[in-house]
Order: structure tokens, then C-alpha cells, then sequence
């Protein structure tokens, strides 16, 4: 018996002491974990989700955050699991200590069990779903997922969760969630896609629209012209003057007017303001192919601004003419597309007609604030004959000559190769000198036609803009009043007069190349234009299409791809990105390019 006792009491002894180093041992681990893991990642949780932490000590990664499962805390044995209950809305950031994580993933088993879980919102910056992630989720009713470029499924993910369950994505998007395995078929819930398509309002008058959409003129081939088919239309419209956006606005009660702030890549770019029983609010002179964002404001008798509406829209076209203060033939050269998937930046340099003929018309006080505040023209050239010009105090810089040896007199056609090579080149310079300064410039003659055109020409020729679309940029000086049509395929003899055949001709004749650009360039060099300018001129001017992010000249799901590669700070910042023109390359730019995709919308 005794014997016996002594047997139980070592027992005891033995496990007692065991379960003590066990314990401890324990104890320690858990510390040590403790220790360690921060340095790694950890979990916290933040706003009534669980996420582990992972820090990035790399400046070129973000910190990453997964949403895991739910932990109702610590025992000695571990973490105890709980489950998620309501609507669960998971951000795109979290931050703890400081430190702003982005919540890239869903881990797996994440919500499974969860039946109280009735809706879950998953941010566009999520980029993987672990396994069972939904599994097991019976009461859930709507999953809304911002999710632009899905990544394929991991298996069971919505296992048990109920078929009447709405998967909510976002518009444009259903191509590339089929792609990645998000069927019907294989999450056994309905897919739904939602959202507005943006409104888009084309900048191109309607008779111009359709010039430019119907119009190819085959290099080398100036028998025949189609302006003509278009300029001698009869329009309620100057056809040399752009279309207006046009926003209905709310009914009001009282104020004094209604002020319009219009934004785009987060910049305020213009003001407006009109009467206060306005049924129609017309926007002139954006830029075509770009997102806006508008706030309209009720001015009130004490003059406080009250905002009754915001909104936003794209603007669609590619030729941008202006309306400023009566001037006619007043346009943009960017826009045109190039050979190489790229295009010319608007809002930089601009052709127009002369700003003042004494005894006719003169630009407006309105005109005057458009082109110098809005647009921000900062150079003016003058190739006319009318004595200076009403703007000129105002610039930075001004140059007008009559004499035709003067310092900046360009010809016009065939007198442009022939008689004013160092008026081009001086021209040219200033145009090169006044971008790199960060300066716009217009230049222009009487008309803005034919000394106009052939300055334009050049430096569209530079950058490479094809032989059609350079007819067509000098054809549509026939929109203008004067009467006199503009044509490629002109058949007047006199070769100083409007000779526009006979200038290409003499360009393809007597200057080297492999394309008709490589001819122009060889052409301005002859004229003592220097390489560096050259090519500091199409640095300035030309800019990747909006969407085509990997330059290969056509927007994907590859390019969406790459703004979220770059929005999660996975590769560097890519041209073309910002589609939205909000300042930054982020998940709205690669849904608006899916949205392209799926032709929901275009630019």
C-alpha cells in the first residue's frame, strides 16, 4: 500500500513538473513569437476586421494587410476563431503604428462559418481570395466587389453560400471576371454588373465630326478633296468653332446667378457663371478625350456660394478648335494621333486667325480673359500686316514684322522653302525656347491660313502626323469667312499663291527620308534648325493615347493590368496611366479601361 502511495505521489511529481516546463515552455514560445513576428508580420485588428500586418522596408512597396479570420482572443492554447456578423465593409488602407497598410488579400478560410455575415464589401486594391474564403457563409445576400482585374478563384470559395447570393462588380468588367473563372457555373451566385457609364460629350461641331471620321486620303494621292462636301453645308454654327459641353441644371428658388468650377486631374481649369434662370449651361474650349469633374453653386443675395450639384463626364474628339471672343480659325494643333501609338498634346501651341482688323472686329474683353487666363497663352507670333495687337502688354512675349526679310516673317508654301528659311528657323525657336519655359504659344497671319498653315505643317510634319491628317488640319481652314477654300488637291498654277500639292511635292522631291516626317525634318534642318531642337520639340509636344500603357498601340486588359501593377507600387508609374486625369494612376483608371474594353464607354 505503501508502496502504491509512493508510486501516485511520483506520478504526480513527474507531471506536475512536466506540465510546469510545458507551461513555461510555452510561455516562452508565445513571447518569443511575439518578439519576432512584428519585425515580419503581425495581425491586428482594425475596425472590427482581423488583418495580418505585413511592413515593407522597401520604399518601392506599399505594406501589404490580408484580411483573416475573426479571433475572440488568446488562451493558453493559442487564438479562438469567432465569425463575422452583418455587413462587413473592408477599406482599401488600414493603418496601425503609424503605418498605412493596403489590404491586398482575402487569406483563405477568412469568413468561412460566418452565417451570420450578411453583405461584405472587397476593395478594388484586393488582388487574391484564399481558399474557402465564403465558405459556409449561409446568410449572405450581397458580396460587392470593386475588384477591376480579378485574379483567379481559389477552390470552394463560396461553398454553401446560398445561390440567391448577388456578387455586385463593376461596370466593364464582367469580360475579365469570366476570364479569371468568375462564372455562374463555378461560384454557384449571381453576377451582376453595375454602376453608371460616364456621360461624354463630343467637342467636334457635327459637319467637322464628320470630316475627320469619314475622311483618308491616301499618301501621294492629291487628285481629289472631300472638305468641300462639308464646308458648303449650311449650319445654324460657325463651323470653325468647337461644340459646347451642355449640363441642364437644377431648378432653383432665388440667388443671383449660378457659378460653374470645372476640374480635371484635381486642378480647378476654368470658372463660369451664368444666370440664375439658366435652362442650359454651355462649357466652351476643354479639351477633348478627358475626364472633368464639375460643382455648381447657387450665388445667394449675401453672395455666400450654395453647392446644389456635382458631377463629372468625358469629353470626346480629337480636333480641338476654340471659341474665343469672335476669332476665327481659332484651333489646337495637338490631338493627332501617330504612327507610333502615341499622340500631340493639346494646350500647348495654337493656330489662329488674326486677333484684331482694324474697322472689322477685334477681340472680345471675354476673348481676352479666355486666351489669357483660361488658356493661359503666354506668346503670340504675328505674321499678319495689321499693326500689333490687342493682347500684347499682356504677354510675356511678342514678335510682328511686316517686311518680309524680317526676323520672323514666314512665307507661305513654296516662298516658305524658297524665301524665308531664317524667319522658319527663328519661328521655330521661339516656338521650342517659349515650351521649354513652360510658355503657350499662338501663332498666326491675317486668316490664319496660308502663312498660318505652313508654319502649322512643319511642325506637325515634325512630329510625325500622317500625310491624311495633315491635309485634313489644312483643309479645315475652309470653314472660315472670307470665302476662299483651302484644298489638297487645289489646281491653281500660281505657285506663290495657296499651292498646298506643290509644296509636298517639292518636300518628297528634294529632301532625304524613309517618311514623309523624316523628309520635313531634313527640310527643317536645311533650314538651320538644329537637331536639338527637333527633338526637344516632339520631347514637349508628343505624350503616350490615354489607356495604352505598354505602348504596344491598342488599350486592354494588359494595360489595366499594368495600373494596378503600378498602383500597388509593383512596377514604376506608367505613361498614359491616368486615364481619369485626377493627378494619380490608381484602380478608377484601370476600370475606366475595362469600361473601354467592353465598349461600355469611349475616348
Amino acid at each position: 500500500m505503501r508502496r502504491d502511495l509512493h508510486f501516485w505521489k511520483e506520478c504526480y511529481i513527474f507531471v506536475a513538473c512536466n506540465t510546469y516546463k510545458y507551461i513555461v515552455m510555452k510561455q516562452r514560445l508565445i513571447l518569443l513569437l511575439l518578439i519576432v513576428l512584428p519585425a515580419l508580420a503581425h495581425a491586428d485588428e482594425i475596425g472590427g476586421i482581423n488583418y495580418t500586418l505585413s511592413r515593407s522596408y522597401d520604399n518601392n512597396f506599399k505594406s501589404q494587410a490580408t484580411v483573416t479570420k475573426k479571433s475572440s482572443g488568446w488562451s493558453w492554447w493559442g487564438a479562438s476563431s469567432s465569425s463575422y456578423s452583418g455587413e462587413i465593409v473592408i477599406p482599401e488602407t488600414v493603418t496601425s503604428s503609424n503605418t498605412t497598410y493596403y489590404v491586398s488579400a482575402i487569406a483563405a478560410d477568412a469568413f468561412s462559418g460566418s452565417s451570420n455575415l450578411t453583405a461584405v464589401t472587397i476593395p478594388s486594391t484586393v488582388m487574391k481570395i484564399g481558399n474557402n474564403a465564403f465558405s459556409g457563409c449561409s446568410s449572405l445576400k450581397h458580396i460587392y466587389s470593386n475588384m477591376l482585374y480579378p485574379q483567379s478563384l481559389g477552390t470552394g470559395v463560396f461553398t454553401n453560400v446560398p445561390s440567391s447570393c448577388v456578387l455586385h462588380i463593376p461596370i466593364g468588367t464582367l469580360a475579365a471576371y469570366k476570364k479569371a473563372g468568375w462564372t455562374q457555373q463555378s461560384t454557384g451566385i449571381t453576377i451582376v454588373e453595375e454602376g453608371e457609364a460616364i456621360e461624354n460629350f463630343c467637342l467636334e461641331n457635327e459637319v467637322n465630326h464628320q470630316f475627320i471620321q469619314n475622311t483618308l486620303y491616301p499618301d501621294d494621292d492629291y487628285t481629289f478633296t472631300k472638305i468641300t462636301d462639308y464646308s458648303t453645308q449650311y449650319t445654324s454654327y460657325r463651323k470653325d468653332l468647337p461644340a459646347p459641353v451642355c449640363l441642364i441644371p437644377p431648378t432653383v428658388d432665388g440667388g443671383q446667378e449660378l457659378v460653374m468650377e470645372v476640374y480635371t486631374k484635381g486642378q480647378l481649369v476654368r470658372t463660369d457663371r451664368y444666370p440664375v434662370e439658366s435652362k442650359l449651361l454651355q462649357i466652351w474650349n476643354l479639351i477633348p478625350q478627358t475626364f472633368y469633374t464639375y460643382k455648381l453653386y447657387v450665388v445667394e443675395a449675401n453672395n455666400t456660394q450654395t453647392l446644389i450639384k456635382t458631377g463629372d463626364f468625358k469629353t470626346e474628339g480629337q480636333v480641338r478648335m476654340l471659341n474665343i471672343g469672335y476669332i476665327y480659325n481659332f484651333r489646337d494643333i495637338g490631338g493627332w494621333k501617330l504612327p507610333n501609338g502615341k499622340h500631340v498634346k493639346y494646350g500647348q501651341v495654337f493656330r489662329t486667325g488674326e486677333l484684331e482688323i482694324s474697322n472689322r472686329f477685334t477681340i472680345t474683353d471675354e476673348g481676352k480673359t479666355e486666351l489669357l487666363d483660361v488658356q493661359g497663352v503666354g506668346v503670340e507670333i504675328d505674321f499678319g500686316e495689321y499693326s500689333g495687337s490687342p493682347v500684347k502688354n499682356s504677354l510675356d512675349k511678342y514678335v510682328y514684322k511686316t517686311d518680309e526679310n524680317s526676323a520672323y516673317m514666314v512665307q507661305q508654301y513654296l516662298k516658305f522653302l524658297n524665301n524665308s528659311p531664317t524667319q522658319n528657323k527663328n519661328c521655330f525657336e521661339l516656338v521650342v525656347n517659349s515650351l521649354r519655359a513652360g510658355k503657350k504659344v499662338i501663332f498666326h497671319c491675317n486668316l490664319g491660313a496660308d502663312r498660318t498653315g505652313s508654319f502649322a505643317f512643319m511642325l506637325e510634319g515634325l512630329l510625325g502626323v500622317s500625310e491624311s491628317d495633315l491635309a485634313k488640319e489644312y483643309e479645315m481652314t475652309s470653314y472660315t469667312y472670307d470665302g476662299r477654300y483651302r484644298t489638297c488637291a487645289d489646281n491653281d498654277t500660281n505657285e506663290n499663291d495657296h499651292y498646298y500639292k506643290k509644296l509636298v511635292s517639292k518636300i518628297k522631291t528634294d529632301y532625304q527620308g524613309n517618311t514623309f516626317s523624316e523628309k520635313i525634318e531634313s527640310m527643317a534642318r536645311g533650314f538651320g534648325i538644329s537637331q536639338q531642337d527637333i527633338d526637344d520639340f516632339r520631347a514637349l509636344m508628343i505624350e503616350n493615347d490615354r489607356g495604352d500603357t505598354n505602348g504596344d498601340d491598342r488599350v486592354d486588359a494588359q494595360d489595366a493590368s499594368l495600373v494596378l501593377q503600378s498602383a500597388a507600387n509593383k512596377i514604376p508609374p506608367v505613361e498614359g496611366g491616368d486615364v481619369n486625369d485626377d493627378g494619380q494612376v490608381d484602380a478608377q483608371d484601370a476600370s475606366l479601361i475595362l469600361q473601354r474594353v467592353a465598349n461600355k464607354i469611349t475616348w
